[in-house]
């Protein structure tokens, strides 16, 4: 009869959200990014020609679109904040100190 296989470590630990979150992070700069070139060209459409509702239209929804990714970005970053909050306390309550936890990384940055 076939053994039950056990993972030994968890598949969604603590290091595999961090690199979601931060890959997350990336794609939502680069959507950003790509958003604004295309508000910038409906913009142009619409300054060469006032009349024209459709550049106008897709203008107000590639801004709906910035909007949403920056939401997205920060709430990606607050779920982030929070796993952290949990592994601290969770650490203190064992009395183990860990490696640098993700305030410290943000607070060398701002340095």
């Amino acid at each position: 009869m076939p053994k039950e296989y056990v993972l030994k470590t968890s598949p969604i630990d603590e290091n595999r959200i961090k690199k979601i979150a931060k890959a997350l992070i990336e794609d939502a700069k680069v959507d950003r990014e790509l958003t604004l070139e295309a508000y910038r060209y409906f913009r142009d459409l619409a300054e060469e020609n006032p009349q024209d509702n459709v550049a106008k239209n897709q203008m107000g929804s590639l801004l709906k679109v910035l909007q949403t990714t920056h939401s997205k970005t920060v709430d990606a970053l607050n779920s982030l904040l929070k796993l952290e909050d949990l592994h601290i306390k969770k650490n203190r309550e064992t009395k183990t100190e860990s490696a640098e936890n993700i305030y410290d990384l943000l607070r060398k940055e701002d340095e």
